[in-house]
Parts: structure tokens; C-alpha cells; sequence
């Protein structure tokens, strides 16, 4: 397992638009806060894979359809010894 900067870290909120959380950020200095950073979530280039066990046909059908809701995603059937 790699070894993640972020290991250990806390988020304090996922923003959909970064001017969004910029304002958070700025916030938070006014506040006295110094540490916080602001990252980008699922950077470019780091994948994620999902096992999923004993999927009935009903929920094949309904990952199916999630899936087109993450671009670039891959689902697909793999032989679990």
C-alpha cells in the first residue's frame, strides 16, 4: 500500500467549485487557522479498484447504470477464486 500524504488528515468539506472552497479557506485564516490546506480529492492518475461479491442480476443492472455517472470508470466482470 502506498504510502498517502494524506494519511491521517481530516476533511473539513468537498467543494464542487474551488472558488468555494478558497472562501472556506480564507475563512478558516480569519478564524486563526493556519494549518489547514486546501487538496484536490481522486488526483488525476490515482485509480481506486472495487470488489464486489455475489452481485445479483438487479444490482449488475443498477452499477451498470452508475456507472455512466463517474466518466472514465470501468466495470466489469473478473473470476474470484
Amino acid at each position: 500500500m502506498k504510502e498517502s500524504q494524506w494519511r491521517n488528515a481530516i476533511s473539513l468539506g468537498l467543494f464542487r467549485d474551488e472558488t468555494l472552497a478558497t472562501k472556506f479557506l480564507e475563512d478558516l485564516r480569519e478564524r486563526g487557522v493556519r494549518s489547514a490546506v486546501k487538496g484536490q480529492r481522486n488526483h488525476e492518475g490515482e485509480l481506486a479498484d472495487y470488489l464486489i461479491k455475489n452481485v445479483t442480476p438487479t444490482q449488475l443492472e443498477e452499477l451498470s447504470k452508475r456507472s455512466l455517472e463517474f466518466p472514465g470508470s470501468e466495470l466489469r466482470p473478473v473470476d474470484c477464486q
